[in-house]
């Protein structure tokens, strides 16, 4: 028996480039930012106000300098030349929240061409717990070296034998 036949789905109209363009900012993972040549963040995904505290209205025209430890004109210069040759960076820092507190981040910063218009874009992941997570692993790794060195240390110093008196 065929199987019974769906009823006929009314035109749907396809998405815009902006829906498009909004649907995939929201579904990446990472905090996302889209700012101009001054440094000035001009859009984000929702994801920036789990990881920054800021809502996007919030977001709009902030400087990096606020969200980024040590970020500023300087920056932004060092970054021209290997994103002008198409070169993604990825930055090592630490991320300024709302309430002040530090966070420590991975940042991804590349070109993206929006219509005829070039923005910067930074893609902002929160690495704190990976890095305590590392730290804690190191640390258990000096402390087991320490022990095994320890018991291989304890067997290797033994008291000598006392050999028996001679016989007269």
């Amino acid at each position: 028996m065929p199987a019974p036949q769906q009823p006929a789905q009314p035109h749907q109209k396809p998405a815009s480039q902006r829906e498009l363009y909004l649907n995939l900012m929201d579904a990446l993972y990472d905090a996302v930012l889209l700012a101009d040549e001054k440094g000035h963040v001009i859009d984000s995904n929702a994801r920036v106000e789990q990881t920054f505290g800021y809502s996007k209205n919030e977001m709009w025209d902030m400087s990096l300098q606020r969200l980024i430890k040590g970020f500023g004109e300087h920056i932004m210069r060092q970054l021209a030349e290997p994103l002008s040759e198409g070169r993604p960076v990825i930055i090592e820092g630490r991320g300024i929240r709302k309430d002040n507190t530090i966070f420590n981040a991975e940042i991804s910063v590349g070109l993206v061409k929006l219509g005829r218009i070039e923005r910067i874009l930074f893609s902002i992941r929160d690495i704190s717990k990976r890095i305590i997570a590392m730290q804690q692993k190191v640390r258990a790794q000096i402390a087991a070296e320490k022990e095994a060195g320890a018991s291989k240390v304890l067997r290797l110093v033994r008291p000598p034998v006392p050999k028996p008196p001679a016989a007269k």
